[in-house]
């Protein structure tokens, strides 16, 4: 699952997400547009299959920043491109499109395989951040879910 802030210019717009290329698994995404990360979504396509679209017809408030979050059907995790219509309708970032990585802490490199213990913590990066995903490139690792929120 990926969150999205985004700001129209204008009251009336369509984001559509299309997937590109295979899934993982699953059926395609779902889309789902929030006004806020801590409320029900405001409009959605979750039919999974196809590309979904969302605000086809809704009113917003320019300069307000809006939500799009995206989440693979049954598990499923796919290459997407966003298209919004016109496609003047959301602000420029001001800021870069890929957060820094400095949120996460604790060794880069380590040997494997290895008997040692290593701790790493992440810091949410934004008020919508629920969750991290792990990936081991190569070999075994045991995770410990510490159980703490974000």
């Amino acid at each position: 699952m990926c969150w999205i802030a985004f700001v129209p210019t204008q009251s009336s717009l369509e984001i559509t997400v299309d997937v590109i290329g295979n899934c993982s698994a699953g059926n395609g995404v779902q889309a789902l547009i929030h006004d806020n990360c801590a409320t029900d979504p405001i409009d959605c396509d979750v039919a999974c299959g196809g590309s979904p679209s969302v605000l086809g017809r809704s009113n917003l408030y320019p300069r307000k920043t809006y939500y799009l979050r995206i989440d693979g059907c049954s598990g499923a995790v796919c290459p997407i491109q966003i298209t919004t219509f016109p496609a003047n309708a959301i602000q420029n970032p001001n800021g870069p499109l890929i957060p820094e990585l400095t949120i996460l802490s604790g060794p880069s490199l380590i040997s494997c395989p290895s008997e040692n213990v290593y701790t790493y913590c992440a810091n949410p990066f934004n008020d919508c951040a629920t969750q991290f995903l792990w990936k081991i490139e190569s070999g075994n690792a045991i995770i410990t879910d510490t159980g703490e929120e974000l």
